[in-house]
């Protein structure tokens, strides 16, 4: 009697202990169950919101045919060479780098919706909040930093092409369609200052200088630079902005990682299973610049002379990023990269 009395919490405790796994898997067993038979596009939305970048990545996988990719457009081509990045960018498989992008563009449809709620005039919703989030300083010294526009958004802190660019982002989550305006010095070549062009329509176009302060409805880029009154009414005492606008250029912001194929086929399959609930992304970038062409033709005001184009800097602030984190001054430890 005393030995068993001895043993029994002996082989009481590991028997309560496996009730009790016991209970909790069974307790959880629905909830994982349930998980698991989502679709594997809720799947990944949840996996990008909840900040699980492997398992996004992996449901992205899972996802992705087999086929192989057609040839890559030649002005593909050209852009990511002019920094130094290799044709296999354009095939390679999903990787960290994909993520980024989806998160970032996750944030900004969030964040855009959030902003705009119960305000009727949108876009004059999402510059003033990037009037009150962001302003013209930069911390002086530290690393090097990888001027995404979640970074500035997150650090508070950016140029005027920065703004503009977190300006764009969030414009372009609501379905907007955008362009980066660079004014262009014509003696230098360099750009003095950076401002945008919203389009929803044809007929519905605003320009906006998110670092300088202005936000003008129903003004084209060649409006305001025929117009000399409405120069000196933005840029007062600027006669060199109002000379660079006479020679401005328009550019699409789009992502690297939009330019590859499985980041357009992945987008294409999420806006089809989740409709409006989809963030942004992976859109042509060829594609987005004609689409704007067309709005251009068909809208007020004089007709587009300024040229347009695809952006080269994000591709540049790829490829910081990925000397940032792998800890090297120059190049990339990514496959589909060379120095």
């Amino acid at each position: 009697m005393f030995r068993l009395r001895s043993r029994a919490p002996v082989l009481v405790l590991p028997i309560c202990g496996l009730l009790a796994v016991a209970w909790t898997l069974w307790v959880l067993q629905p909830a994982r169950a349930e998980a698991k038979d989502l679709p594997l596009e809720e799947q990944w939305l949840q996996a990008v919101a909840g900040r699980k970048a492997a398992e996004a990545v992996q449901l992205a996988a899972k996802m992705e045919r087999t086929e192989p990719d057609g040839p890559v457009d030649p002005a593909y081509l050209k852009i990511a060479d002019a920094d130094a990045f290799d044709p296999s960018f354009f095939s390679a498989k999903w990787d960290g780098w994909d993520y980024l992008c989806w998160y970032h563009s996750y944030f900004f449809r969030k964040l855009a919706r959030h902003v705009t709620e119960g305000r009727q005039d949108e876009v004059r919703a999402l510059y003033e909040a990037v009037r009150a989030r962001v302003d013209g300083n930069e911390p002086a010294g530290g690393p090097p930093v990888a001027h995404w526009p979640y970074y500035t958004w997150q650090s508070g802190h950016g140029l005027c092409d920065r703004q503009a660019w977190v300006l764009c982002e969030l414009a372009w989550q609501l379905g907007y369609e955008c362009e980066v305006v660079y004014l262009t010095d014509p003696e230098t070549g360099k750009s003095p200052h950076t401002i945008c062009e919203i389009r929803r329509a044809p007929d519905r176009v605003w320009l906006a200088d998110p670092y300088l302060g202005f936000l003008l409805p129903n003004v084209t880029a060649e409006m305001l630079a025929d117009n000399a009154d409405l120069l000196e009414q933005v840029w007062p005492d600027k006669p060199e902005l109002h000379k660079a606008m006479q020679h401005c250029v328009r550019l699409t912001p789009a992502y690297p990682q939009s330019y590859c194929p499985r980041d357009q086929r992945l987008a294409r399959r999420l806006c089809d299973a989740l409709g409006d609930r989809a963030p942004r992304f992976g859109e042509d970038p060829v594609e987005r610049l004609q689409r704007y062409e067309a709005l251009m033709q068909a809208g007020p005001g004089p007709a587009p002379r300024f040229p347009i184009t695809l952006w080269q800097y994000p591709w540049r602030v790829l490829l910081l990023d990925m000397a940032v984190r792998s800890g090297r001054v120059q190049g990339a430890e990514r496959p589909g990269s060379r120095e």
